[in-house]
């Protein structure tokens, strides 16, 4: 008896006391896994990407932790008492996409982005208040050894 494989459409020969239904059983798992995935398969709601989520029966909305991550993203984020802003695009944001909103505000004011070697001083110690009076540019060695004489002068006033 000949029949003809539904996965790749060439005829083989069974019989008809077997059941035979593909030609091999590379067809018979490429045919299966073919039904499910078209089943199961789900676009990414970041990037439209077509995707087989992990697991296929509860779906899925993103086909990777990057575009989930990217999903997740906020506008504004407070991290160790600093704003940061999601701008994926600026040359220094981390791998999140953040950059610190104290440093977008000088970059706007001076015009440039900052220098590796450039730190923005907060003047009240307010890491929340990303004013432009409270915020001052200078070097980063510049701004360890005004802490540290503020570390100093802390440090002398308690033995007086």
């Amino acid at each position: 008896m000949l029949k003809d494989c539904p996965h790749c459409g060439t005829q083989f020969k069974t019989y008809p006391s077997i059941d035979q239904k593909f030609c091999n059983k590379q067809c018979a798992f490429a045919y299966q896994k073919k039904q499910t995935y078209d089943k199961y398969k789900c676009n990414c709601a970041v990037c439209d990407k077509e995707f087989l989520p992990a697991r296929p029966k509860e779906g899925g909305k993103f086909c990777s932790y990057t575009c989930s991550g990217i999903a997740q993203r906020k506008e504004r984020v407070k991290r160790e008492g600093y704003w940061y802003i999601c701008a994926p695009e600026h040359p220094n944001s981390s791998k999140q996409g953040y950059v610190a909103e104290h440093r977008l505000i000088m970059e706007a004011y001076i015009g440039r982005y900052l220098k590796p070697d450039e730190v923005v001083h907060h003047m009240d110690h307010d890491r929340s208040n990303n004013s432009l009076s409270n915020l001052q540019l200078m070097t980063d060695s510049e701004h360890k050894t005004l802490h540290a004489r503020e570390r100093d002068r802390g440090q002398n006033e308690r033995f007086i």
